[in-house]
């Protein structure tokens, strides 16, 4: 068995870490990337305004209902009050407050994502330090087998 020329090819073989680190970078930045624009369902004023609106629409149409039936004395005649006012409010409201609900939702996820950008940009910082330190210890190693590889003068 010989030793190789450069100290560097009994470290490694195949493609340099370097070249691994940056592909496994790019696809990383691949999958967490956006590529469209962002929802106008997750927009906070759109679903304020949509929440807003159906709660408001729904206890407008329970109040009319219930104006309508208190202004009959027969159960049939109240019938269609109950269905078109006082189901339909409440399916409205209903509606406005999943919408307030979604909203919430929203806003949750937006500071979660903020947060993790945050924990990013420290492992970002991490794994360079990490880099920075494997590089030195790699370079130390290098030096060693160079080191070792020099001709020493025999003793008599």
């Amino acid at each position: 068995m010989t030793i190789a020329e450069n100290p560097a090819d009994l470290l490694g073989g195949g493609v340099p870490a370097a070249e691994r680190e940056e592909r496994l970078e790019a696809g990383a930045a691949t999958l967490t990337g956006r590529t469209g624009a962002p929802s106008i369902l997750l927009n906070e004023r759109f679903l304020v305004g949509v929440a807003g609106a159906l709660t408001t629409a729904g206890l407008v149409a329970i109040i009319l209902g219930w104006l309508g039936a208190s202004h009959s004395i027969l159960v049939v005649k109240q019938i269609p009050y109950l269905i078109s006012g006082g189901l339909l409010g409440v399916a409205l409201a209903t509606l406005g407050g999943l919408a307030y609900f979604t909203h919430w939702l929203a806003v949750l996820l937006r500071e979660i994502r903020a947060q993790e950008g945050v924990r990013r940009q420290e492992h970002a910082e991490l794994i360079a330090t990490i880099r920075e330190e494997r590089a030195a210890d790699h370079q130390r190693l290098v030096e060693a087998i160079r080191d070792l590889r020099r001709p020493r003068p025999l003793k008599p």
